[in-house]
């Protein structure tokens, strides 16, 4: 007969069950003290997390655009005031060449446009923490999109805008030459909106923005026009960001719009 004492040795030693084995008290103790270990282990990761997060949220810039109206008036013949008043230049060359042939290009009068700024974009840093590095790159499928807007309204004006090396527009008997779009840089943009960065647009987005609402005011038709701005940045510690910037461009009504058949004012945003 087995006393007490030794009914409690022996259940120490064998202890419940388990998928058939045999389980002792202190396996069962080690195992109970190995889930709480692990459910630690897992808080702990989760606090690390949430306080890498809150670091990344304290230095996070975010650039966003400020709205900016523009208003555009045009003669009878469709010309703006920049245009009129320009004075084209002649680009045309004679070369000789070795075999004694001289070979003459015509002189076409060209207005150029080296540097864009037309018109402008304001853009500010209203996260919390410095932007640097900023790249601002206009999409390359900018062109085509203004050109088939502009063919929406009037299908007419095909022949209007070319892309080679520059992009040549046609208005009237005026040649307009502009550079392709450039990658625009900053080194900084300082946090909570304390300063507004200005961004100059592309010179042939504006002449096609401009033409898409001289045209809808003709043909009597409201029209949105829009094209697509990437930005690129980094924050202090380093970190990379991309954002995209739908810009559009929308007619607003004013008291000019009323009095004056070729006027129109428009807002850009994003």
């Amino acid at each position: 007969m087995y006393s007490w004492c030794n009914y409690a040795e022996y259940a120490g030693k064998i202890g419940p069950t388990l998928f058939g084995y045999e389980v002792g008290i202190g396996d069962i103790i080690d195992s109970i003290m190995a889930f709480f270990t692990l459910i630690s282990l897992i808080l702990l990761w989760y606090s690390i997390v949430e306080m890498k997060r809150d670091r990344d949220a304290a230095y996070r810039p975010s650039l966003l655009m400020n709205p900016i109206e523009y208003t555009i008036t045009w003669n009878d013949k469709g010309e703006e005031e920049w245009l009129s008043s320009s004075k084209p230049q002649k680009e045309g060359s004679v070369n000789i060449l070795e075999d004694g042939k001289v070979h003459v290009s015509l002189e076409i009068p060209v207005i150029l446009f080296r540097e864009d700024g037309l018109e402008t974009i304001s853009i500010v840093n209203v996260g919390v923490g410095a932007a640097k590095n900023i790249v601002f790159r206009w999409n390359r499928n900018n062109i085509d999109s203004l050109q088939k807007q502009l063919l929406e309204i009037d299908s007419s004006r095909k022949d209007f805008c070319s892309v080679d090396k520059n992009i040549t527009f046609t208005i009237n008997k005026h040649i307009v030459a502009a550079d392709m779009p450039k990658d625009y840089r900053l080194m900084y943009m300082l946090a909570d909106a304390k300063q507004t960065y200005t961004i100059p647009i592309p010179t042939s987005y504006t002449i096609l923005i401009h033409e898409i609402f001289k045209a809808a005011k003709e043909k009597e038709k409201d029209t949105i026009a829009h094209f697509t701005l990437e930005i690129e940045y980094t924050d202090v510690q380093g970190k990379r960001f991309s954002d995209t910037c739908f810009i559009f461009a929308k007619k607003v009504f004013s008291r000019d719009d009323l009095n004056n058949k070729n006027c129109v004012t428009y807002q850009l945003s994003s």
